[in-house]
């Protein structure tokens, strides 16, 4: 369930939304696999305990970065702090999979701030890790925001691969 990001709702609305596919749409959702998209910003202890009520397997959120300085040239609206609390209820969660996903080739990103991102995701041991690179599409926001840079993004896209490798994840 994404393409925006569900936990935005109110634990309410959060609640109608997931009554719709089962009494509606008659999806049982204790039984067929299910995924959430998550932001640290929006999740809740409250809306976590209606995920699992709902039987949803698996929970997705955008980490991006565990530097404030390179989420804030994403426009996120996330501190390292509230990402630690988000990871810390899902993590605790009966949700059997979670995943983080990861930005790299935001601009002023380094190796080392790579890596510092990328150590600090796998110390929370997700089922599974995305990489995303920037794509940076003209006229947009984002675009208006970003500085001319260095295109790193190969580079730093096999470093994440080697050191999740490495760590012990596998690359699908």
């Amino acid at each position: 369930i994404g393409g925006g990001t569900p936990t935005f709702l109110s634990a309410k609305e959060l609640a109608r939304m997931l009554a719709i596919f089962k009494n509606d749409l008659g999806v049982n959702t204790q039984l067929k696999y299910g995924s959430i998209e998550a932001s640290p910003k929006s999740i809740t202890a409250e809306k976590i305990q209606l995920i699992e009520a709902y039987g949803i397997n698996r929970i997705s959120m955008g980490v991006q970065s565990w530097i404030t300085a390179e989420t804030k040239l994403l426009g996120r609206p996330q501190t390292p702090v509230i990402v630690r609390k988000a990871v810390d209820l899902i993590k605790t969660s009966s949700v059997p999979e979670f995943n983080l996903d990861l930005i790299y080739g935001i601009y002023s990103q380094t190796k080392a701030s790579w890596l510092y991102s990328l150590e600090n995701t796998i110390a929370y041991e997700p089922t599974e890790i995305f990489l995303y690179p920037l794509y940076n599409r003209p006229l947009t926001g984002l675009s208006k925001m970003q500085q001319t840079s260095v295109d790193n993004r190969l580079e730093l896209y096999r470093i994440g691969r080697d050191f999740l490798k490495k760590n012990g994840y596998i690359q699908t």
